[in-house]
């Protein structure tokens, strides 16, 4: 009787075991996600890695000749190269006064003492555009044409927007801009 009982706990635990096998295949041979990329994590982005995606887009997609950049364009790209609190809403109203949001802004009134570029006109004149070229690394005065380049300047020579002494600061043009100052998201 014994060799009869341990015939059918075997016979019981391969009946079970084979029922288990059986259920986990069915419920794997469904699943169209692989193992593998079940667990596959996407990796968060760093602030760098965002603000570079942000300065690229403004670079090679919103940026495009002849056009000029809606207001909340202008801030999000003010934004990103660094300005924040009163010194993005400065460097916004001064954007709008010298270029009223447009890349490709060009004065070329030597008699006025200008020759200046994008979006900030970052003057270019005479020694004033070599010493500039030689400090910012610039190959051409046309890069400045580039939104991102032409801010990021902007925010060296400013210091973070603390001295627009360069600019004439918020003369009453750009107090106009600076009330007009874009607070919603739209």
């Amino acid at each position: 009787m014994p060799m009869e009982k341990i015939k059918q706990s075997l016979s019981d635990f391969v009946h079970s075991t084979t029922a288990i096998v059986m259920i986990t295949l069915f419920l794997f041979a469904n699943n169209t996600v692989v193992p593998a990329q079940a667990l596959t994590v996407k990796p968060t982005k760093t602030q760098e890695q965002l603000k570079k995606e942000t300065l690229d887009k403004y670079s090679n997609t919103v940026y495009k000749p002849s056009e000029k950049l809606s207001d909340m364009e202008l801030k999000k790209l003010l934004q990103a190269v660094g300005f924040e609190g009163k010194a993005l809403k400065t460097a916004w109203a001064i954007a709008k006064r010298e270029s009223n949001g447009r890349p490709l802004a060009y004065n070329g009134n030597r008699k006025t003492g200008d020759s200046s570029y994008g979006l900030f006109q970052i003057n270019m004149l005479g020694k004033l555009g070599i010493d500039r070229k030689e400090k910012f690394n610039l190959r051409s005065n046309v890069l400045l044409f580039d939104p991102v380049i032409n801010a990021e300047i902007t925010y060296y020579m400013t210091k973070g927007g603390k001295d627009w002494s360069s600019w004439k600061g918020l003369n009453k043009p750009a107090q106009e801009f600076y009330m007009k100052f874009p607070t919603t998201t739209k």
